[in-house]
């Protein structure tokens, strides 16, 4: 699996973050802030083997700044985006 850092980053409302799938599975997307608290989950489906993308609005979120985690592969991968409003 391999986890891409999102585009744009810095963003104000949307961003797109893709990833790479070694084998077929669920895949869920997870939004952590600064502390460490989860601020939310979105179940992405069920997603073959390959390259994905997967878009994610910041309706909701304060300015600053975040991790995102990936989970569907043997071994999530976190990276770090930042909301500017």
């Amino acid at each position: 699996m391999a986890l891409y850092q999102n585009h744009p980053n810095p963003f104000n409302s949307a961003t797109a973050i893709p990833y790479i799938l070694s084998e077929t599975g669920p895949v869920t997307l997870e939004i952590f802030d600064i502390l460490g608290r989860k601020v939310m989950s979105r179940d992405e489906g069920y997603k073959g083997a390959g390259y994905h993308t997967a878009l994610f609005s910041a309706a909701g979120l304060a300015s600053g700044v975040y991790f995102y985690r990936i989970k569907g592969a043997p071994f999530p991968q976190t990276k770090r985006f930042v909301v500017l409003r």
